[in-house]
């Protein structure tokens, strides 16, 4: 039960960070490293939200 916690709270991070990168994208596009380490975030959190739910 403990991991459908953990998995919400993923989904809730990806959530937060996608809107924080689509603001930074919109106003401050300019600041490419910070866009590639969002994106990476994202991505990195997208993968261990995947193998997570591949363990159901």
């Amino acid at each position: 039960m403990g991991e459908h916690g953990d998995m919400g709270h993923l989904h809730e991070e990806i959530h937060q960070l996608e809107d924080e990168f689509r603001s930074l994208e919109f106003n401050r596009p300019y600041e490419t490293e910070k866009l590639r380490e969002l994106a990476t975030e994202i991505y990195e959190k997208k993968v261990q939200l995947a193998e997570s739910e591949l363990q159901f």
